[in-house]
């Protein structure tokens, strides 16, 4: 049975929506070559089923072997038989959501989901879209677990998947595997290139590159750029060769081929461009995909002297991405510039100690400096979104090369502090127990530093539900800045809030009052008594007093909080949901549920669009409205 699309009515719907029906990044590779075969498999596979099936195809192969292109040309060839083609990056967790989250700009969703700072939200309401439309694709790229990917997948299935990953042990769905190039499309492939035709050179070349697509890549856009002949590439590949086999590096047969292939093109691009070249090591340090370089040009004070100079000039700048693009080393899209895996990773081993260490501690300068992350301020979330890979990979290349380590410890709490807010606790905890373990090791037990993260890591803990680790840590960041700063110090009624929010889980009602009540009085002398932090303390010792029974003076605490909170951060801000449920709650034990309802439905209507329906304070509140109709 053949797909059953109407070919027109997908047309016509592209037409409609140009700008939204089409997300994929690459331009067409007009260089693509061979791979017939596996591009009919493709096509076979995928199309010649109903539309009304989702129909997943897994592209399997090791690194270089070309698979995004193979994806990128079907999606090009075919798109006009599916009414939108989306393309997710699936390296890392945290790009994938955002890739996700960020289709609902392009597709018929409400502009107060598009406008929600909020990932979940926009997940939601995508997965929510494709259940309800057809004749989709997408395409999940370089995915490292496939079991990564299910939650996004659509529970109704309209539409088609395409994954391609590394990784042999994934499953579901029709696999093509992808292999090196054999030797006639290899030849092909290295005329359209070049534009040269010498069957034996071409042949030559071929097999000495192990007929690997990335590398044979390179190699033509060398030969191509400086007018080589293919014998004349062998002799530098050659010399490269015996060069490497000299150094005896401990890497695969592929990586080797990479390596001198790239070694090649690195030597003419240092000619050409140090300050270009300098720019590709340090983007071997961050996630290989988006890496931004508007960041990185924003932050040139830490760059090294040859990139800082080219990052002042726009005319040096634009010389040095034009050097990169030439030599095929890396794409370049919208200031953001991605480089292939593998060749990251021969870069890096290309380096000397000193440079990996050097390159490694420039990117987390870079990233520390610009991580925006501010829990209450909604407009950076984004940003801190957009990050958050290159953040986890330059912190991994940093702890192990153990360079600009307190640099590192910062951003790992930052990233952690994002997480959490984004309700991902388990990967928070583990990059706040990182920041916590190197900065005890590069400021001391009793630093200041220290008392940041490990109140940072409590208040993980303690949104995941462990109390009596998050009381121990909120206790050892309190000891370190009672010393620190003196116990009248604004950072010690932060301290002192906090263990008082476990002593109230805890039900040490008594305790966390003289606690809150300790932190009131701090801030209000400190900041004044409209200040948003004397709003948290107001509102955390209103809970306290509607658990000891005391529901007057709960409400007036908590009718200041909300008052102080929506001057401060606007009414439809996430502390504001939080002073109107806790205001409900009183006036649910007060008996007065008309009025108690309205105040849940509107923290819900807030917590919804900015964390998304299914975060832990949504799924909360909805709890508290549903119990206004069971009476529990």
């Amino acid at each position: 049975m053949g797909f059953n699309v109407d070919v027109f009515g997908a047309i016509d719907w592209l037409k409609k929506y140009k700008k939204k029906a089409w997300n994929v990044p690459h331009p067409r590779n007009e260089d693509f070559t061979g791979r017939t075969e596996k591009i009919k498999q493709l096509s076979d596979n995928l199309l010649k089923w109903n539309k009304t099936i989702t129909l997943t195809q897994v592209v399997e192969g090791m690194g270089g072997v070309g698979k995004t292109q193979i994806a990128l040309e079907y999606a090009h060839r075919f798109q006009g038989q599916y009414k939108g083609v989306w393309w997710i990056r699936s390296e890392e967790p945290a790009t994938l959501a955002k890739d996700y989250a960020d289709l609902a700009q392009h597709l018929d969703i409400s502009e107060d989901i598009i406008k929600s700072p909020d990932q979940q939200v926009k997940i939601a309401a995508v997965k929510d879209w494709l259940n309800n439309n057809s004749s989709w694709l997408f395409i999940f790229d370089n995915a490292e677990e496939q079991k990564a990917l299910e939650p996004y997948f659509p529970t109704l299935h309209k539409g088609h998947v395409l994954v391609t990953t590394r990784n042999q042990n994934c499953q579901g769905g029709h696999l093509l595997q992808v292999d090196i190039m054999d030797e006639e499309t290899a030849v092909e492939f290295l005329h359209t290139k070049t534009k040269l035709k010498n069957n034996d050179g071409a042949k030559e070349l071929a097999e000495t590159l192990g007929y690997l697509p990335l590398a044979l890549e390179q190699a033509g856009a060398f030969i191509k750029e400086r007018k080589k002949s293919y014998e004349e590439y062998l002799k530098l590949y050659t010399e490269r060769q015996e060069e490497l086999l000299k150094r005896g590096d401990n890497i695969t047969d592929y990586e080797q081929t990479v390596f001198t292939t790239w070694d090649v093109s690195r030597e003419k691009l240092e000619e050409e461009s140090p300050a270009g070249a300098s720019l590709l090591k340090l983007c071997a340090f961050f996630a290989p995909d988006d890496i931004p370089l508007d960041t990185i040009r924003k932050e040139g004070e830490f760059l090294p002297k040859l990139l800082q100079k080219a990052a002042e000039d726009d005319l040096a700048w634009d010389d040095a991405l034009q050097a990169v693009k030439r030599y095929s080393l890396a794409t370049i899209e919208k200031e953001e510039l991605s480089l292939h895996r593998l060749l990251q990773s021969v870069m890096r081993h290309k380096m000397t100690k000193k440079e990996q260490k050097s390159f490694a501690g420039t990117a987390v300068k870079v990233l520390q400096n610009a991580y925006p992350f501010k829990e209450h301020q909604l407009e950076t979330w984004e940003e801190s979104g957009r990050l958050l890979p290159h953040a986890i990979a330059a912190t991994n290349h940093a702890e192990e090369l153990q360079s600009e380590l307190g640099k590192t410890a910062s951003l790992l709490d930052l990233a952690g502090e994002y997480l959490r807010i984004r309700a991902d606790f388990e990967f928070a905890r583990r990059l706040g127990e990182r920041a916590l373990m190197i900065g005890e090791k590069v400021h001391g037990k009793k630093s200041s530093e220290v008392a940041l993260y490990a109140n940072n890591l409590g208040s993980t803990f303690y949104q995941q539900g462990n109390l009596l680790k998050a009381r121990e840590l909120f206790e050892q960041a309190l000891t370190i800045v009672e010393k620190v700063h003196g116990k009248e110090h604004s950072e010690v009624a932060i301290r002192l809030n906090n263990l008082g929010m476990v002593e109230l889980e805890l039900g040490s009602l008594i305790k966390a009052r003289g606690l809150f009540q300790q932190a009131l009085e701090i801030d209000e002398t400190a900041y004044g008594k409209e200040h948003p932090k004397v709003a948290i303390r107001l509102n955390n010792l209103g809970a306290v007093e509607k658990d000891l029974g005391n529901l007057d003076e709960a409400k007036d605490l908590c009718q200041r909080a909300l008052e102080i909170g929506e001057t401060t951060y606007a009414k439809d801000h996430p502390k504001v949901a939080n002073r109107l449920n806790n205001i409900a709650l009183i006036l649910k034990e007060e008996g007065n549920v008309g009025e108690a309802r309205k105040l849940f439905q509107r923290a819900l209507n807030i917590l919804t669009t900015v964390h998304g329906s299914d975060h832990p304070l949504t799924i909360q509140c909805r709890k508290n409205i549903e119990s206004l109709d069971n009476g529990s």
